[in-house]
């Protein structure tokens, strides 16, 4: 594996992690705190290939939110999955 691959992982990485707390945080209605992630390569995206992150609520509760997320290329080609665990401090 190259530099250049490896960094392209680590932004789509990042990218999930980023649409995750964004989402946990709205979902909560305050910021979260990250307790757990997990992101899981599928295909890494042809050169210049438009990206696009959805995230899903999985489940609230008082204290932690649950997500997943799918980074997706062209044509819905799937690229990355991730799962987040997010508390909601002062819960």
């Amino acid at each position: 594996m190259t530099h250049e691959a490896s960094d392209v992982d680590a932004m789509m990485a990042l990218t999930l992690a980023r649409a995750l707390a964004a989402e946990t945080a709205a979902a909560a209605g305050a910021e979260t705190m990250l307790v757990s992630i997990t992101a899981d390569l599928i295909a890494r995206p042809g050169a210049g290939e438009p990206q696009t992150a959805a995230v899903k609520i999985v489940r609230a509760t008082r204290s932690l939110v649950f997500a997943e997320a799918e980074l997706t290329g062209a044509e819905g080609r799937r690229l990355m999955t991730a799962s987040g665990v997010y508390k909601i401090p002062g819960a």
